[in-house]
């Protein structure tokens, strides 16, 4: 009986640190996505004054 509870109590304890870890790494993903969107966005508005600018000459 003192058994089977642990096992269960040791049950819940693992998959609460899984889903603590797996909430981690999808914060993680998150952040490192963030700055390359937004380098990319910059390079494009660079390129796009860049062209512009060459129209102008």
């Amino acid at each position: 009986m003192a058994r089977e509870k642990e096992e269960v109590k040791r049950e819940r304890l693992v998959a609460k640190a899984q889903a603590a870890l797996e909430k981690s790494q999808r914060a993680h993903e998150e952040r490192a996505k963030s700055p390359d969107a937004e380098r990319a966005a910059i390079e494009k508005r660079v390129q796009a004054e860049h062209d512009h600018w060459e129209k102008e000459r």
